[in-house]
């Protein structure tokens, strides 16, 4: 079957919607997430099960770069379909995309405690078979990052579901946590993976600020990990690998990052000197004999 990343590309390089009259284009897609079994019960969160990729053992369940590849994918289906003329799917897909999105700000969403830093945090569910209540396990992870803004952020003719101040934090720590001289570290040193705490309900309004307000007075979770000592990331998630820890990171995540400062800053100027930055490991000069 096409893929609907396929159908996406092949309309944008082709500026046209014909593609999209075939067969497989037209094929049903996506249901309501909440009758999918793997979403937890009463929210838009999926949850993809055990640890994965032989990272940090909390690296599992709701995961935020998958919300945010989930996000993208709804969004830009729902494009396609406003292409094929229909504009009711469009609709439907554009509102389950946001309910998606405010979900996922709401409750994956943390900060640092002086409010200059923000990333984005696992969710489990700590209720019996999968359930309420949610528990938010640290993860400052470049995947996460970029993943997540270009779902929030990175979909033509759909706003950005952040606000100023998240995107700006966001920026900031790229820039002081994953950013290094000459490339960038998959994990933050700062991630402290024993910090958790417990998330609000995402169907209350006031989730997110009550969010952040729980981390910081708990002392654990949003606001805690690596503001109070040295890099913890090494011991607290065994972040020594050097495609996925905090000693380096897999080639195509640096560029996928300076992407994400593009919507993040709401222009490249930024990236750029980002991606410059980046030419000490990616240049093959002269070859010596």
């Amino acid at each position: 079957m096409l893929g609907r990343r396929s159908q996406t590309n092949a309309v944008l390089f082709c500026a046209s919607a014909r593609l999209l009259a075939c067969p497989a284009a037209l094929l049903p897609c996506c249901p309501p997430l909440g009758r999918q079994g793997s979403v937890i019960k009463g929210t838009r969160l999926a949850d993809y099960g055990g640890a994965l990729d032989g990272f940090s053992s909390t690296y599992m369940h709701v995961l935020p770069g998958m919300q945010g590849n989930n996000i993208w994918t709804v969004r830009q289906l729902a494009n396609l379909r406003r292409l094929q003329g229909n504009q009711a799917e469009a609709a439907r897909l554009h509102a389950e995309a946001r309910t998606m999105a405010e979900e996922t700000v709401a409750t994956m969403f943390a900060t640092s405690q002086d409010k200059e830093r923000g990333w984005f945090n696992v969710i489990y569910a700590a209720g019996p078979n999968g359930t309420k209540p949610l528990v938010a396990h640290e993860m400052r992870h470049v995947v996460d990052l970029f993943s997540l803004v270009f779902g929030l952020c990175g979909v033509k003719g759909t706003a950005c579901d952040l606000t100023p101040t998240q995107r700006a934090q966001l920026s900031t720590f790229f820039h002081q946590e994953l950013k290094t001289s000459d490339w960038i570290r998959a994990t933050s040193p700062a991630c402290n993976c024993s910090n958790s705490y417990t998330v609000p309900d995402p169907a209350d309004a006031n989730a997110t600020k009550a969010t952040t307000a729980n981390a910081n007075a708990t002392g654990v979770g949003a606001g805690a990990g690596g503001d109070d000592g040295p890099w913890p990331a090494l011991v607290t998630c065994k972040a020594d690998r050097e495609d996925h820890g905090s000693t380096g990171a897999y080639t195509a995540w640096p560029a996928l990052a300076a992407e994400a400062l593009c919507y993040l800053d709401g222009n490249c100027t930024a990236a750029f000197g980002v991606m410059a930055s980046y030419a000490p490991n990616t240049a093959r000069g002269r070859t010596v004999p």
